[in-house]
This record gives structure tokens, sequence and C-alpha cells, in this order.
């Protein structure tokens, strides 16, 4: 596709773009939802770098660890500019997915009414899948990370950018992973929000972060990415991004049943 643009003589990557776009929407829906639940947006905006160091350091390491084999402790100044620096976007998942876990339990620590903890969750929901959909439109523009070749031409993009050798090329037509990322994303706002307007309570985000914990499984089985940790489940095979993914679901139903059953 179209990896980066060029403005004023400066190329701008499209995976960071669509971070940058992707942060920027969950903060502007999460300052509306917070005026319209009467909830402290600055307690959210002043606890947000801790979401991202946490979530930054977890996923880089986490790529370090387990595609690499590099544990702590950093004894060289190349493994440490390795987990730090952002360059060509070495992150996991499974680091991503703790960093954002530990950082939502720490904020949700300072909050005792269970009516504005609640709202808050909600809020996050709403917010972080709003942020996807245009998160994954600029990441299958990108060069990182890249689908399984597509049988069939008409599923699949393919590299646009001309005189640029990327890694897309190599494989012709792929699928387009992240436009998935952003279906699923749509599907689990919309039921949640179905399901919020019909009862008209908060509550409702265990499910939406569930349908988008499982749906997100399907990315993963369109992903080129080399499997860690793999296990056959039911005939088909599970590795360590799936088993963590259906873990904090159910961990989410759980808590979310919980939050339910408190409420009658």
């Amino acid at each position: 596709m179209y990896p980066f643009l060029t403005l004023w003589g400066v190329k701008v990557y499209m995976t960071w773009l669509g971070i940058v776009v992707g942060l920027f929407t969950f903060l502007v829906v999460a300052w509306f939802l917070c005026k319209k639940y009467k909830l402290d947006f600055w307690k959210l905006f002043y606890w947000f770098p801790t979401l991202l160091i946490i979530t930054y350091l977890l996923g880089s390491y986490s790529y370090l660890l387990i595609e690499r084999g590099i544990r702590f402790p950093l004894n060289s100044l190349t493994n440490l500019k390795a987990w730090l620096s952002p360059y060509g976007y070495k992150f996991h998942f499974v680091g991503i997915l703790l960093g954002i876990v530990w950082s939502l339990r720490r904020f949700f620590k300072k909050i005792v009414i269970g009516s504005e903890k609640r709202k808050w969750i909600d809020l996050f929901f709403f917010a972080t899948s709003t942020a996807l959909i245009p998160m994954g439109l600029f990441f299958v523009l990108g060069d990182n990370i890249i689908g399984r070749p597509a049988p069939f031409s008409g599923i699949g993009v393919s590299d646009l950018t001309p005189g640029w050798v990327s890694e897309l090329s190599k494989y012709g037509k792929v699928f387009p992973v992240w436009i998935f990322l952003s279906l699923i994303s749509m599907l689990a706002f919309g039921l949640t929000f179905v399901g919020k307007a019909i009862t008209k309570k908060e509550g409702w985000w265990f499910i939406g972060f569930g349908v988008l914990l499982l749906l997100i499984n399907v990315v993963f089985n369109y992903q080129q990415y080399t499997r860690h940790g793999v296990v056959s489940v039911l005939g088909g095979t599970l590795d360590i991004k799936n088993i963590l993914a259906i873990v904090v679901w159910i961990i989410c139903l759980i808590v979310g049943m919980r939050i339910i059953k408190r409420k009658r």
C-alpha cells in the first residue's frame, strides 16, 4: 500500500500516523463521554501517560523476550536501545495487552463508587473501540504487520508505492488484516451500543470487550507472524497471543457478571 506520505519533504509513516490518530480519537471520545456521564476528564488525562509508558515498555520488552529470547537484565547498550527505541515498531501483543490491563487496574483502584466505576468502564470500551477503527485503516496502509498471502486477488491488498521496496511487495496480494480489526471494532461497538440503549444501564462493557477480544483472533489467524507456545485445541491451534486474548476475555466476563449481579 502507501507506507508513508511525504509532507514538505518529510516522510510521515502510516503506522506512526495511525497510532497518533488512534490516541487522539480515544481522548476526544473520552472527553465527550466524560461530559455525558459527568466524569472528571482530567483524572483520565493525567493517568494517560502512565498507560502509554507502561504499555510501550511491556510491549517492547515482550517482543525482545518472545521473539529474540532476550531477558532482563539488558546488559548491553544494543539491547537497551532495542528496548527503548520505537524504530521498526517492534512490539508484541502480549506485552501491549498486559500493559493495558495493568494500567487500567491501577486506574480503577482509585475509584470506589460502583456507579462511577461502571461509567468509567463503559467509557473505556467505547473510546477504545472507536479509536481502533481509524487506527486499523491507517495500519492497513503501513508496512509493519502483514497479512498472509491472499489466494484470490479480489480480497487482497498490495504495495502501491512506486520505487519503494517494502515487506509487502515480497508477497504480492495479502489479506488486509487491519481492516478486519476496524470491522470487528465496529461490530463490538455496535452490539454494546444497542444493548446499552435498550437497557439504559451501564456495565455492558464486558460484552463489548468480549466480542473484541474473541474476534481479534480472526486478525491473528490472517496475520503473518512467528507463532510461539502453540497448542492444539478442538482440531485447531492456538498460540500465546490467542491464549492471552481468551484468558483476558474470560476475566472480563467474570468481572462483568459480578458487576451485573451487584446491580440487582
